[in-house]
């Protein structure tokens, strides 16, 4: 199942401790050429978490799921293969 968070801190929050190990989709949007802003990270990825980011996490649209493969198909629906994993937190 997909959930989408835009300016939606406290139900995304809820979402990423409920699902630690969940894919989270952080959709930058832009050209297909701008691949490299749009990144699926694990939910546990400290990225997601940076403390200079708290209160504002939502306002770039999360896509969440706990199933990669559903994940990457709802984001090739508007973004091909246009979009990269982490490399941090997916090695």
């Amino acid at each position: 199942m997909i959930q989408r968070f835009k300016e939606n801190e406290v139900d995304y929050e809820n979402w990423l401790s409920e699902h630690p190990t969940g894919f989270v989709f952080n959709h930058f949007g832009g050209s297909l050429v701008q691949y490299n802003y749009n990144v699926i990270h694990l939910a546990d990825c400290h990225m997601l978490r940076r403390p200079t980011d708290e209160g504002r996490r939502t306002i770039i649209e999360k896509i969440c799921s706990t199933d990669l493969n559903v994940l990457q198909q709802e984001v090739k629906k508007f973004r091909e293969d246009s979009y990269v994993f982490c490399k941090i937190c997916t090695k």
